[in-house]
């Protein structure tokens, strides 16, 4: 659907959100497109600006990164100062992008995260931007330990309420935050204007196939952020379980993360180091789909910490997985793990080493029962294309 009139200004953090995805979707189909990325503050990535005008780019331009560097016990003590100096970097990147804006043009907003979309509610009060939009990836519930993460949350739970309430509308991925929101800051549904937008992936990804060539039957794929609340854990104490059946099997680990270290420390205690492979972060897609598409199984294994936000999130680890057409194996932790039983993608597990072996052994079973899995998988994925997804949200858009 093309959409002529609107011009959009898309924010959020770069390589860990949905912005590259909104970004590929809408520069062919908005008149002009902004889109601010910002960095990450514990990820090395450049922040940018770049402009599209009818789905060429017109300009772009770096923007000044701020990284934090890695978690310690000083960066810890000095927590609020440091995200206080991150605040003014993203204000000094949006005022900096704000000068490529036509005042005569009427401009959309998406804000993706809390803060993303608290500087769109900034822009809407001095008439910047005509329609504000809060797109909320996850949420976190209220820590239950008094650490620095709970000080983060406590911010970022602030900054979502704010952003709910001044929102023309708030793009949530899935039912279970207005839940959330309800029973934990007392804030219910009918006191904001919302939607259902669930995490996609651009249809160039979409890999459906139930052939079995190239694909490594010893190979297992983990993509995402290193940290401990991902569950690499019971990858590493699953292995011993899985190796007596698959003794050549290897993990290839794609990303990087805060917990890296301690993750190679742990797979070093239990002796089982030498299975895994550490790709580190893949700038190239192309190679990191590669490394996908040929594996067997993708790995989904969250922690089932009170703390984890992955309860009221949609993640996209599992929907990339499918859309290269893998079995998925996944912590029943996640709500989407009931959606990939029911549709065969995958197979939903309780936090459990011999659970997780005993998953593997059953999707990789049988060359038919595996053909079936990698079916189940593909057309879980389908639905979740952008052109399916955004199709009745870019028809709203060319009403505003």
């Amino acid at each position: 659907m093309k959409l002529d009139k609107i011009n959009l200004i898309i924010s959020g953090l770069v390589k860990t959100s949905q912005l590259d995805v909104l970004e590929e979707h809408y520069k062919d189909i908005a008149e002009t497109l902004i889109v601010i990325g910002i960095s990450s503050p514990y990820l090395k990535a450049q922040s940018k600006c770049i402009i599209y005008k009818h789905g060429q780019i017109i300009k772009q331009f770096p923007l000044p990164t701020y990284y934090l560097g890695k978690k310690n016990i000083l960066s810890d003590i000095i927590l609020i100062p440091r995200y206080f100096i991150f605040l003014c970097f993203i204000f000094y990147n949006l005022r900096k992008c704000m000068r490529c804006i036509n005042n005569k043009k009427e401009y959309c907003y998406i804000g993706i995260s809390a803060f993303s979309s608290y500087l769109g509610t900034i822009l809407k009060r001095f008439k910047i931007i005509k329609y504000n939009i809060y797109y909320a990836l996850d949420f976190y519930p209220p820590s239950v330990a008094l650490s620095s993460n709970a000080i983060i949350i406590k911010i970022a739970s602030f900054f979502d309420k704010i952003c709910c309430l001044n929102a023309d509308c708030t793009w949530n991925v899935t039912e279970s935050i207005l839940e959330a929101r309800e029973k934990y800051f007392k804030l219910k549904r009918n006191q904001y204007s919302y939607k259902i937008v669930p995490v996609t992936l651009p249809k160039k990804y979409f890999y459906p196939t139930q052939s079995l060539n190239g694909i490594k039957r010893d190979s297992l794929v983990f993509v995402g952020t290193l940290s401990m609340c991902q569950g690499l854990q019971l990858i590493v104490d699953s292995l011993p379980y899985i190796l007596e059946k698959l003794p050549h099997l290897l993990v290839n680990i794609i990303g990087s993360g805060p917990d890296k270290d301690k993750i190679i420390k742990y797979a070093q205690k239990k002796n089982m180091f030498n299975k895994f492979i550490f790709h580190g972060h893949i700038e190239d897609n192309e190679k990191m789909l590669a490394i996908v598409k040929s594996s067997a199984i993708g790995l989904c294994t969250y922690t089932d910490n009170k703390d984890s936000n992955i309860v009221y999130a949609d993640p996209g680890k599992p929907k990339l997985y499918t859309f290269c057409s893998l079995p998925v194996v996944i912590t029943k932790v996640a709500q989407i793990s009931t959606e990939i039983e029911k549709h065969h993608a995958g197979i939903a597990i309780n936090y459990d080493p011999r659970q997780c072996a005993e998953a593997i052994f059953k999707i990789l079973k049988t060359e038919e029962g595996f053909s079936e899995y990698k079916k189940g998988a593909y057309e879980f994925a389908a639905q979740y294309t952008t052109d399916n997804v955004y199709k009745k949200i870019d028809e709203k858009l060319n009403y505003i």
